[in-house]
């Protein structure tokens, strides 16, 4: 691109399918700066490019990342339902049932005594 830039500051024209375009020494300046914006742009262009790849990189790489972990903390959720239905299963087991009431054993002893006691009194008499 320099080159044909150069070759344009010394010949001054252009060819073009039988015509020559001829062009002053400040057309041309006029239009090496252009050239030399664009490139500069283009450049510029590139390493942007160059960085929104590395973001996509990161970006892909941070929604692996969250998928993994939102697959864990799903499988989490399913542990801990999993729990509260084992929990509720532990807790009818360890329920006490109607036979193992301590008022039951204590009416019962209460009764035992009494009646011990009564049968005692009417041997002793």
């Amino acid at each position: 691109m320099k080159k044909l830039i150069v070759m344009l500051a010394l010949f001054g024209f252009i060819y073009s399918q039988d015509k020559v375009y001829t062009f002053t020494e400040e057309e041309v300046t006029n239009m090496a700066n252009k050239v030399k914006d664009l490139q500069t742009q283009v450049e510029n262009q590139t390493e942007q490019i160059g960085i929104y790849e590395e973001l996509m990189k990161k970006y892909e790489n941070q929604t692996q990342i969250d998928s993994m972990l939102l697959s864990f903390k799903t499988q989490q959720v399913n542990i801990l339902k999993d729990r509260e239905v084992l929990y509720e299963k532990q807790i009818k087991l360890v329920r006490p049932k109607w036979y193992e009431n301590k008022w039951l054993y204590f009416t019962f002893g209460v009764v035992a005594t009494s009646v011990s006691v009564k049968l005692a009194g009417e041997i002793v008499d």
